[in-house]
């Protein structure tokens, strides 16, 4: 059973991809021609719309794949001719924005309040630390163009008790580590899955001395998307050792699986996780043990005037770690991080900060 408050309403809103000059010869069984678009009906949302124009001769809807690259692009294949288009969506990002993140994750990194972000794109990913306060960027590290940052976390070494930034990536099949010290990538792991979030149970106020006891009980949990709650089995050896995900558990909301969970956050008070389900501005919690949603939070009224032409939506989430039931949110491209309440009330607290990327 799922506790709601009054204002607690998963809202799953359209995302549209228009793809210019595809076409198609005929139409699959699992797609619906509408006014010479191909419409593609996905867990509650429309994915993308193809026009059906110019497509070469055989080339079927069921043949067709789109990938999402960021909020500007889709990347579209056809597994019949192999050929590939590179294809702008409707909307496009205007140049103010653009000065800020295009937020994958987000995770306090110290209780001084500094902050820890992943910034996605295939050109110009990267992760920082910053002062949320000011929006200074303390520290920057840029990924190598092609990849694609996602979610990320603390964990900490078992070998050397060092702390290690994880970061996920979106369809490159690769785990970065980064030492914390000097935030230098340490380890690129290669590994079949596509990123989303991730979120481990390292607590930021542990002492030096109780750390060897921590990696004994040190845990990991990752999402792809596909309403699946993966750990991660942490090598022994953070620079040497092997990796892989374990326990895949399914994602239940109301006995059905719940798709699209991205940025994630542990809550150590209830042995929780709190994420956003993207395209939406919803937040829900999710019990560890039976992976079911056991409550859910809506911040559609207040981001809404963050979010001009419906660019992108609610991804970042970082809990005060003085307060497990405040939290710090912001999304892609946002131009303010929130902080609210997760508790009955959805409170917004008027404690707003700008996440211009400064230097």
């Amino acid at each position: 059973m799922v506790s709601l408050s009054c204002k607690c309403v998963l809202s799953f809103v359209t995302y549209f991809l228009l793809v210019d000059k595809i076409s198609c010869n005929s139409i699959g069984s699992d797609s619906i021609a509408i006014d010479g678009l191909i419409v593609e009906e996905r867990d509650r949302f429309t994915l993308y719309k193809i026009n059906l124009v110019d497509v070469p001769k055989g080339v079927c809807a069921e043949d067709i794949k789109v990938d999402l690259i960021g909020s500007q692009f889709a990347h579209v294949t056809t597994g019949v001719s192999g050929i590939e288009w590179k294809v702008k969506l409707h909307q496009t990002i205007p140049p103010e924005l653009q000065q800020h993140p295009f937020t994958q994750g987000l995770v306090f990194s110290r209780t001084d309040g500094r902050l820890l972000e992943s910034s996605g794109g295939y050109k110009n990913s990267f992760l920082r630390e910053f002062d949320y306060k000011t929006s200074e960027t303390l520290r920057i590290a840029y990924l190598e163009q092609g990849v694609f940052a996602e979610g990320i976390t603390q964990i900490i070494d078992p070998k050397t008790l060092r702390k290690i930034v994880m970061m996920l990536t979106y369809k490159n099949g690769l785990v970065l580590f980064f030492d914390y010290e000097t935030f230098k990538l340490i380890r690129t792991v290669e590994l079949d899955y596509v990123g989303f979030g991730v979120c481990s149970n390292y607590d930021i106020h542990l002492k030096p001395e109780e750390l060897p006891e921590f990696v004994k009980e040190q845990k990991v949990w990752l999402s792809t998307g596909e309403g699946i709650l993966y750990q991660v089995d942490i090598p022994l050896d953070i620079e040497t050792g092997p990796m892989k995900l374990i326990n895949p558990q399914t994602i239940l909301y109301n006995s059905e699986p719940l798709m699209y969970v991205n940025d994630m956050e542990y809550k150590h008070i209830s042995n929780t996780i709190v994420a956003n389900v993207w395209p939406t501005n919803t937040l829900v919690e999710i019990d560890i043990e039976t992976c079911e949603v056991k409550r859910v939070y809506n911040f559609d009224e207040i981001l809404k005037g963050e979010i001009p032409s419906k660019i992108d939506a609610l991804n970042g989430i970082a809990i005060d770690p003085e307060n497990p039931n405040k939290a710090y949110l912001t999304g892609k491209y946002f131009e303010h991080i929130y902080a609210v309440m997760l508790d009955d009330s959805n409170c917004v607290l008027p404690e707003t900060h700008k996440t211009v990327i400064s230097y």
